[in-house]
Formats: structure tokens, C-alpha cells, sequence
């Protein structure tokens, strides 16, 4: 039960948007954009989140993705294996972002999650 929360006076300069989920074989594909409002690069943590068809949380796979000044990043995760919806939302962030972090999924990291479907581009 949440007893309180602290609205920030300004929105954070980054975000999800355009997110689309849909069915691949047996497992749910989720995409979207990040957004960096920013007048410099934000490493930013985009979360995922996997359910199956009765709602239950099956996965939360995260990553890191550096994202320049004012623009955006396409950002796709695929679920697991009998995953049926999913979302994508921003955590955590830091400005300015160190320049280690990639730009893009690291495939060998991820697997098919930084592939980008055809659907979404």
C-alpha cells in the first residue's frame, strides 16, 4: 500500500514513448522509444516487463542505454517463452552520461531483444 508519494516540481527530461507489444511465436515482443529532452546525453535504465496471459509478472529484463541530446533511442525486448504482454518504461538515469555506455543492444547481450522487428520500425 502506497501511503504518500513526492511529485517532482519538473518532469524528468527522458522517457518512453510509442510503446507497441505484440505476439511472436509463443513469446510477446515489446518496442518503443526513449526520449532525452536533455541538453546533454543520458545514460538511461529501460526496464521491460513480461506477463503471461493471466497477467502474472513473468520477467523484467533491464538495460542501459546511452542517449544523445535531444533525441531518440528505438529500444525492443522479447519476452519469454509463453509471454503474452509487455510494457516498457524508464528507471533510473544519469546526466551526463558516461561515455561506456552503448548507444544501441548489444545482441550478444541480449539475444533477440536488440533485433528490431519489422512491425516496429
Amino acid at each position: 500500500m502506497v501511503k504518500g508519494a513526492l511529485v517532482p516540481a519538473v518532469p524528468p527530461p527522458y522517457r518512453v514513448v510509442e510503446v507497441k507489444d505484440w505476439p511472436q511465436d509463443d513469446k510477446a515482443v515489446v518496442a518503443g522509444w526513449v526520449m532525452n529532452d536533455a541538453d546533454t546525453a543520458g545514460a538511461i535504465v529501460v526496464i521491460a516487463s513480461f506477463h503471461d496471459a493471466d497477467g502474472r509478472l513473468m520477467t523484467r529484463p533491464y538495460t542501459m542505454l546511452r542517449v544523445a541530446p535531444h533525441a531518440r533511442t528505438p529500444v525492443q525486448f522479447v519476452g519469454p517463452p509463453g509471454s503474452k504482454h509487455g510494457t516498457i518504461f524508464a528507471g533510473e538515469s544519469i546526466y551526463p552520461a558516461p561515455e561506456t555506455i552503448p548507444s544501441e543492444l548489444d545482441p550478444s547481450q541480449f539475444g533477440s531483444a536488440a533485433q528490431l522487428d519489422s512491425k516496429f520500425r
